[in-house]
């Protein structure tokens, strides 16, 4: 809102066009939420550094080479088939790729015990369910 004489400087707007929500095109709209299915739940192999190696000594490949094909350094190579390394996802998903080995088993869940009522658990209680 301005007065007449200010408003002779200046040129009149509508409201913006970027107020608006804009759909990227070539995107689909969402629409209803759909629970996630539940994932499985997977860790690092125990044997995860003799399993690299295995699998390396099968395609008849050296350190050298194997780091070259994952495009890493041979130190990395050299630490995780020693065991001295744990490896991040993306390097897990290149060498599985590359070697044609699974490096990640599904996890099992533990059985619990369950708490007795009526009192808390102690050490003993532990010590003789166990023996």
């Amino acid at each position: 809102m301005l007065c007449e004489n200010c408003a002779r400087f200046g040129v009149a707007i509508g409201p913006s066009k970027t107020s608006a929500t804009v759909r990227p095109a070539g995107r689909p709209r969402r629409t209803a939420h759909r629970p996630a299915a539940p994932e499985e739940e997977y860790d690092l192999a125990t044997d995860l550094h003799a399993r690299i190696r295995k699998a390396r000594e099968a395609k008849g490949w050296k350190r050298e080479k194997l780091a070259r094909e994952i495009n890493e350094k041979l130190s990395i190579i050299e630490k995780l088939e020693k065991g001295n390394l744990r490896p991040d996802d993306r390097l897990v998903s290149k060498l599985e790729k590359v070697l044609s080995i699974r490096l990640k088993e599904r996890v099992e869940e533990a059985p619990t015990a369950k708490k007795e009522r009526g009192r808390p658990l102690t050490l003993g209680d532990l010590i003789r369910r166990q023996s």
